[in-house]
């Protein structure tokens, strides 16, 4: 069996507050990892200026949806991945 993953995955501001404050409960992301329910999201907050990592939030994987399993929905080699906080 696979053990859980943690995957580090820059995120920029307002996306980043959004997730802190609970109002996206959801992330679109390349399916470049192996994106698995029940692996952990660690969202760093990412200044794109500065190229500085200015903070980090750990949330949990609850539902993963491929653009395979929803073709008109997703562009190709991208996932929905459903997230809820890390208390």
């Amino acid at each position: 069996m696979r053990q859980r993953k943690t995957h580090r995955i820059k995120t920029v501001d307002p996306f980043y507050c959004d997730v802190l404050r609970g109002d996206k409960k959801a992330e679109i992301r390349r399916h470049d990892r192996d994106y698995r329910i029940g692996d952990i999201l660690v969202l760093q907050e990412y200044d794109p200026e500065t190229g500085d990592i200015l903070g980090d939030y750990a949330v949990r994987i609850t539902g993963v949806v491929t653009w395979l399993e929803f073709p008109e929905g997703l562009k190709p080699f991208y996932s929905m991945l459903s997230i809820e906080p890390m208390y």
